[in-house]
């Protein structure tokens, strides 16, 4: 080989070591700001994903502090708020002071609702306890009234009672004032001769009203009486026993009537002049009826 064709060669040589090392220079420097770019966007993907992580928390809190506040708004449970509200303020993740001082405040606030709510609690106890005394002073006062309306009552029962009695006495008195002035005993004679002591109501010196006069004969009347005569309903007995009860005109047993004899017989019926007159029925001793029918004059006539 000759010395041209050898510095030849060694040029070449040297022509490839040096583009051997620019090739891996030039590779070196690529590679290095790829890497350095790789590296960049990896941490750029981390930062973007922390923040995220860090907004959806702080998002997630948010929602959760709308969450008691419609809680406090519309349940009105505050202290199962203010227990979830200081739960969520000793996580140890939050950072933002903004939301620390949110939940620091609703928390006050919910704590002065609190002690609102017992205040209110405690003026309605009160509220209640004075309307209960209240209830029972008007109780009281509607028993008084009853008791005193009872009494009242009462008392104004015992003086009409006591008026009413003293009426009945004050009228009873007066009629026998007008007794002691219209009964009398006189004395008169009847139609048949027969001289009669009165005993009873008079006007104008003569019987009339109730009384009972006594026949010269023994025979006693008692009963209602007009003008000296026998008139209304009355008892007539003679001395031998015979007795009529029922109604007279004057002087004579005219209506209904009852008359007994002393063996034990009797007649029911109508009378008329002193005699049995009309519709009767004759009983005998043992009470069977005998005749029971017509009469006339005194004498049975049949059915």
């Amino acid at each position: 080989m000759s010395l041209a064709e050898k510095r030849k060669k060694r040029v070449y040589r040297n022509l490839f070591f040096i583009s051997l090392v620019l090739l891996v220079i030039a590779v070196f420097l690529y590679t290095k700001d790829y890497f350095s770019k790789e590296e960049t966007h990896i941490d750029d993907e981390l930062i973007s994903t922390l923040q995220f992580k860090e907004l959806e928390e702080e998002l997630q809190l948010i929602n959760r502090l709308r969450k008691l506040d419609n809680q406090l708004l519309f349940e009105d449970n505050y202290q199962s708020t203010l227990e979830d509200l200081k739960a969520l303020l000793q996580k140890n993740d939050i950072k933002e002071q903004k939301l620390i001082d949110e939940i620091s405040n609703r928390i006050e606030y919910v704590k002065n609702l609190i002690e609102d709510q017992k205040e209110n609690e405690l003026s309605r106890i009160n509220l209640r306890n004075q309307l209960v005394r209240q209830d029972k002073i008007i109780d009281s006062l509607n028993t008084s009234k009853d008791s005193i309306s009872l009494n009242i009552k009462q008392s104004e029962l015992f003086n009409q009672r006591k008026i009413d009695s003293l009426t009945d006495l004050l009228k009873k008195k007066n009629e026998l004032l007008k007794l002691k002035e219209t009964v009398k005993v006189i004395s008169f004679k009847n139609t048949n001769g027969n001289t009669i002591r009165y005993l009873g109501e008079t006007k104008q010196d003569q019987a009339n009203g109730n009384g009972v006069g006594i026949w010269d004969t023994g025979s006693i009347y008692r009963g209602e009486w007009k003008e000296n005569q026998r008139h209304g309903v009355g008892e007539f007995e003679w001395k031998d026993g015979q007795k009529y009860e029922g109604d007279f005109q004057a002087g004579e047993r005219t209506g209904k009537g009852t008359y007994y004899w002393p063996s034990g017989e009797k007649y029911i019926g109508d009378f008329k002049n002193n005699k049995r007159h009309g519709n009767g029925v004759f009983y005998d001793p043992d009470g069977n009826v005998k005749f029971d029918g017509s009469w006339k004059n005194d004498k049975y006539q049949g059915k």
